[in-house]
C-alpha cells in the first residue's frame, strides 16, 4: 500500500469534522469502508492515528503530526489543479506576429494595447516584413500569426480589412490591363520594372 490522495483526503475529513458518520454524509462514502481505510492507513504507518470515543474522533500526536502534512498536500494538489486548469481560462507565454511594413504603422500600437488588456499572460512580440517575408516565416513558424495579403496567406487566413493598393510603372506598362489587377500580376512586373513615372494602376 501507498499513501494516496484518497486516504488522506478521507483522514482530513474525518479529523475536520470529528466524526465517521458526518464524514462519511459530506464525503458520500458509507461508514465501513471509510473506517476501513482508516484501519488499512493506521496499519501501513504502524500508529495510531485516532481515538473513538462516544463523542467523536479525537486526534492522537501521530494524526496530529500527519494531518498537518496531510493539509498541506492537498492544498498544493488543489492549486496545481487550478492552475492547470486556469491554462485554458488565461493564454499564457510568447507570441510572435508578422505584420506586413504598410500596416505596421496603423496597428501596431492598438494590437499591443488591445492585448494587454485582454491577455495580459501573453508576450506580444511584432515584426514587420513584405509578404512574401511573413508567408515564408508563417511555414517555417518563425511566427505564430502574420497579417498579410489575402492573395499571400495560406487558406486557412480570416480577412480582416481590405487595403487599396498600387502598382507603379512607367507610361504604358498597364495598357493591357482593365480595371484591378491581382497581386500576382504585381509581383510578376518587379523583375523587368523600370524606373517609376507618376503613372499607377489600382491593385
Amino acid at each position: 500500500m501507498v499513501l494516496d490522495l484518497l486516504k488522506m483526503r478521507y483522514f482530513a475529513k474525518i479529523a475536520e469534522v470529528g466524526s465517521f458518520t458526518r464524514a462519511s454524509r459530506e464525503l458520500g462514502v458509507a461508514q465501513p469502508p471509510l473506517s476501513l481505510h482508516m484501519r488499512s492507513l493506521e496499519d501501513y504507518l504502524g500508529v495510531q492515528l485516532l481515538n473513538r470515543t462516544s463523542r467523536g474522533v479525537i486526534l492522537t500526536d501521530a494524526g496530529q503530526t500527519l494531518l498537518s502534512h496531510a493539509q498541506s498536500i492537498l492544498r498544493a494538489v488543489e492549486q496545481a489543479e487550478a492552475e492547470t486548469r486556469q491554462q485554458d481560462l488565461t493564454p499564457r507565454g510568447d507570441v510572435s506576429l508578422g505584420m506586413l511594413s504598410s500596416l505596421s504603422p496603423i496597428l501596431s500600437v492598438p494590437v499591443l494595447e488591445i492585448c494587454e488588456k485582454m491577455f495580459p499572460q501573453i508576450r506580444l512580440t511584432i515584426s514587420e516584413g513584405d509578404s512574401q517575408t511573413l508567408r515564408a516565416a508563417i511555414d517555417t513558424h518563425l511566427h505564430d500569426l502574420a497579417i498579410n495579403l489575402v492573395d499571400v496567406a495560406k487558406a486557412s487566413s480570416l480577412p480582416l480589412f481590405d487595403e487599396r493598393l498600387y502598382a507603379v510603372g512607367r507610361i504604358g506598362s498597364f495598357d493591357d490591363i482593365t480595371g484591378q489587377m491581382s497581386v500576382e500580376d504585381a509581383l510578376s512586373l518587379y523583375d523587368h520594372a523600370d524606373p517609376p513615372s507618376r503613372h499607377s494602376c489600382p491593385a
